[in-house]
Order: C-alpha cells, then structure tokens, then sequence
C-alpha cells in the first residue's frame, strides 16, 4: 500500500489507529519507503532516533502557500495496542493546532488544512475554536460505512469547511479550491465518490496531490 501512494503522488498522511499496529519501528519503515511526510502535529515521541513525525508541512505552489496539519483524537492511544505507543504522547489537538497555525502564518502561508482523524462530536468543536484553519478533512467518524448518515461537506459561519468521505475507502473524495483575487478567497468543492485527493486551483495552474 505504502509503494501504491508514493506511485500516486501522496504529498502528506496522517497515521491512524491501524497505522500503530505493527509499532513504531514499522511506521518508520514505511515513512522512509513511502518518502513523503507522516504529520502528527499533536504526537510527540521520547526517542527521536524513532520519531517518525512532522508538525506540520507548507507546501509552494504556483500561487497560495499551503499548510497542512495532522491531528489525532487523544483516544486513538486505546483503540490499538498500548505497547506500540510506549514513548509516544498525544496532545490535545486543539493546543497543538493553535501552536502549529501561528508558525506557519508567519511562514506566509495563505491556507491551512487540517487532516483529522476523531469522532464527529470531537471535530465539530474543534472546527469551530481552531481560528486559521480553513479546511478540515476529517477521518475517523463513527458511521463512515453508512454513506446516508454524514454530510460530506459542512461549511461553518466561521469560515472553515469539513469534508469527508464514508464508505470506508470504497469512495474517492475529491476537494478542489480555487483561489482569486488580492487578497485571496477561496472556493471550496467536495465530490465523495479514508483517501481524499486535493486539487488548488490558482489562475491558470493546477497543482493536484493526494492527502
């Protein structure tokens, strides 16, 4: 799997609960294989000759700079083996975003996403009280395999978006945004037809990566 997504492009994962279930050293493995980033801006791990993740990421494009956030529900911890996460510590997600959103604002970047693996009452909170972030791309609901049940996008009066797509990997969630104008604003569309590709549109460029 991990070959499949470095072939597809993957600019960025967050790992998940089945993700420990091989352990840290595992995990590792496949980072390097897969060569590209595994975020975890709310991990933090004791021996960093092991440590696996990344804050965050900003990506260049043609236009926007786009920043990209990895948030894990603190009860990921015990919903696998506690002996894979010895040394590993989660932090309350909200926290660690608010830390994680005020560097990359001054690094310049124009859009922040947040990729989230929680339960729908623990995303919907932080949606709302995580001021910077514009995107939300959400895993870990409970009735993902009942598409019915979970809007695919919800626009908050703040501003930010949550999107996800059910069916447990039988669907393809497609996010495009487009930027215009000075200063930018963006335009956000959800497909769901947990893998989401992310198209930014900036004027006449197309920069696409799977997240």
């Amino acid at each position: 799997m991990i070959d499949l997504m470095r072939l597809a492009g993957y600019t960025a994962l967050l790992p998940a609960n089945h993700e420990f279930d091989s352990g840290a050293e595992t995990l590792k493995r496949r980072q390097t294989r897969g060569a590209f980033p595994f975020l975890g801006t709310n991990l933090s791990v004791d021996d960093d000759e092991t440590a696996v993740f990344s804050k965050y990421l900003l990506k260049e494009t043609a236009g926007p700079r786009i920043g990209v956030l990895g948030l894990l529900s603190q009860e990921v911890a015990i919903l696998t083996n506690p002996d894979h996460f010895n040394g590993i510590q989660i932090s309350d997600p909200l926290e660690a975003a608010e830390s994680a959103i005020e560097v990359l604002q001054r690094q310049g970047a124009d859009y922040i996403i947040a990729l989230t693996h929680m339960k729908e009452s623990e995303a919907l909170p932080f949606s709302r009280q995580a001021e910077g972030v514009n995107l939300v791309i959400a895993d870990g609901y409970r009735d993902l395999g009942q598409a019915g049940l979970i809007p695919s996008l919800i626009r908050l009066v703040n501003g930010t978006q949550i999107v996800t797509t059910p069916g447990f990997g039988r669907f393809l969630g497609q996010v495009t945004v487009q930027f215009v104008g000075n200063p930018l604003v963006a335009f956000c569309r959800h497909t769901p037809t947990s893998v989401c590709m992310l198209s930014i549109l900036w004027s006449r460029t197309t920069w696409t990566r799977q997240l």
